[in-house]
């Protein structure tokens, strides 16, 4: 059996493989002897376990994230296989960043599949849940809603949101963080061709620019390229108002300013120069 909690929405992927491995150990498991978490091994290692019995329960539950990242078909199939043969008593529990394709479920129709896929949220639907969570967290509705039309969907932000606001009512949110330093808002001016940009730019007596034009410019191509994951939804925003010939010089040029900076072959001026 084959247990699949896929994203992209990924804390409730990871939130509902919690829950499930929860429920077996209530149901099959209160030693916690036939529960196991693998991390760092490969696929091999959990076709090496399944067929071994456990001395302890006849059922077990191996949880394996990222299992079918980048599988191959041969292994697929081996995996089929030795579930088949194996019935129930092994169960494989694994957190995926994408729902499986068809090509990996069609490799997959000869075993019991369960999937539990889940789709990022928006609009109400996302406040409710961001609400929810809240509830649980002794944290107000109010303060929920508005994490909610904060964070636009992204759950890890709202739950980092939401874990501030549950130790401290008055924590900053987490876009006032990112804008309370002068050097995003001087990054912002440089990539949005602000007429005051260079001004800004010399404004600045440290290094510390360097490194953000290119965290920030690398962070812009992700968004330009409809790949923002962990990224804040305020910040994708933001981006999508960069200059796009601006950000890919800015990470050639980012790199060689920071080089320069702290190698000591270059005096402040001749860095702000690169931008």
């Amino acid at each position: 059996m084959l247990l699949i909690c896929s994203g992209p929405d990924t804390w409730r992927a990871r939130q509902k493989a919690r829950e499930l491995l929860d429920a077996f150990k209530a149901k099959h498991d209160k030693t916690g002897f036939s529960t196991e978490v693998i991390i760092g091994e490969d696929l091999g290692y959990v076709l090496s376990l399944i067929g071994t019995p456990s001395i302890f329960c006849p059922k077990r539950l191996i949880r394996f994230d990222g299992l079918l990242d980048g599988v191959k078909t041969s292994e697929l199939r081996m995996l089929a296989k030795r579930l088949k043969e194996d019935g129930d008593n092994n169960i494989i529990l694994t957190v995926e960043e994408e729902p499986p394709t068809e090509k990996i479920l069609t490799e997959l129709k000869e075993i019991k599949v369960f999937q539990y896929p889940f789709p990022l949220t928006e609009g109400l639907k996302f406040v409710q849940w961001c609400q929810d969570q809240a509830k649980a967290m002794d944290v107000g509705k109010a303060k929920a809603t508005e994490a909610a039309n904060r964070c636009q969907g992204d759950s890890w932000m709202a739950m980092n949101e939401l874990a501030k606001l549950s130790a401290n009512e008055n924590a900053p949110w987490a876009e006032l963080e990112y804008e309370s330093g002068s050097v995003y808002e001087v990054i912002d001016a440089y990539f949005m061709n602000k007429a005051d940009w260079r001004e800004q730019v010399r404004s600045r007596s440290d290094e510390q620019i360097s490194s953000v034009v290119m965290n920030q410019a690398k962070s812009a191509i992700k968004v330009k390229d409809n790949a923002p994951m962990k990224i804040p939804y305020f910040a994708v925003k933001k981006m999508q108002n960069y200059v796009k010939t601006r950000v890919a010089k800015s990470v050639y040029s980012g790199i060689a300013a920071l080089v320069g900076s702290r190698s000591g072959l270059m005096v402040q001026d001749e860095v702000d120069s690169l931008l």
